[in-house]
């Protein structure tokens, strides 16, 4: 059964192929809209609260402060607002590199929750995989150990919290993280 959640994540995601594909046959080269990576993640995030808030209000918030912070830490959400002027302080200032620190330690809280919540004996092993997986993907920008470390959670969200379809956004995390890097990297 596809259910609303999986149904959001598929159109996302098929959206984000065709206009690679249309890219690709206009101009010969794939060219995906990686600025907008983050708007995405924070407008199927609300879709998910607005659907789940009632089940779990902690995660949710948890889910919504994290995607706040992943769209808050682009240079593109603050260029509808501000000026050339002020672009260019605001990425000479440490703001957006502070507001992509809290966005990751809001993901190692989320994964945490996720993976301390499953009734497994090697939950504690999980999270380690988990942690020695983000934090060198954050200290040294590597696209490839975020989102090994976010196919994990996804795998874990899938096979012991699969009633909380968080797994899906987890999912959409891995494979954004996974598009960009390759899309950066060829």
């Amino acid at each position: 059964k596809m259910t609303r959640e999986v149904k959001s994540i598929r159109i996302a995601l098929l959206t984000l192929i065709f206009y690679a594909s249309y890219i690709f046959i206009e101009k010969g080269g794939f060219v995906l809209p990686l600025p907008l990576f983050e708007i995405l993640f924070f407008f199927i995030s609300c879709l998910f609260i607005a659907w789940n808030f009632k089940k779990d209000r902690g995660l949710y918030l948890l889910i919504l402060t994290v995607s706040s912070l992943n769209l808050l830490s682009t240079q593109l959400f603050w260029s509808f607002f501000i000026d050339d002027m002020g672009m260019a302080e605001l990425s000479n200032s440490l703001l957006l590199d502070y507001l992509r620190i809290a966005y990751y330690l809001g993901v190692l809280i989320w994964g945490t929750i996720t993976i301390v919540s499953i009734k497994k004996n090697f939950k504690w092993l999980l999270l380690s995989c988990f942690i020695v997986c983000l934090v060198p993907a954050v200290i040294y920008s590597s696209w490839i150990l975020e989102t090994l470390s976010f196919l994990l959670m996804f795998t874990v969200s899938f096979f012991w919290k699969r009633d909380e379809p968080t797994y899906l956004l987890w999912l959409l995390l891995s494979l954004l993280i996974l598009m960009k890097g390759l899309s950066l990297s060829l």
